[in-house]
């Protein structure tokens, strides 16, 4: 409904139980966004409500899971994340050890390459 406002609550599973609530951006009359990382794994559980003369009822709810790595940049900090996520998962130790200084050495170049001011 373009005159109210809409409530979200989200969990990630599998870290969180419990609900709770985000803000949302309004891009347009009645068109709010919210954007979330999620990590290889990971489902995001959401529920949008709306305020009524009853109170809040859920309007819509769902779930969005991150399954395959889809980026833009193969080699990214995220993409790296989720190897390093996925190598641990597996118990695979070397692979996870290669990962991580994989890793910390892109991550000391860029410090020595690019400062912020």
């Amino acid at each position: 409904s373009r005159d109210r406002f809409p409530y979200l609550r989200v969990r990630i599973l599998p870290e969180e139980e419990n609900y709770h609530y985000e803000e949302m951006r309004q891009v347009y009359q009645g068109v709010y966004v919210r954007e979330k990382v999620l990590f290889e794994g990971e489902i995001m559980e959401y529920q949008i409500e709306e305020e009524t003369e009853e109170g809040r009822v859920v309007a819509a709810e769902g779930s969005i899971s991150c399954r395959e790595v889809k980026t833009r940049a193969p080699g990214n900090r995220f993409a790296s994340l989720n190897e390093m996520s996925l190598a641990l998962d597996m118990k695979n130790e070397s692979d996870l050890q290669q990962k991580m200084t994989e890793y910390l050495k892109k991550d000391a170049a860029v410090e020595q390459l690019f400062t912020l001011q």
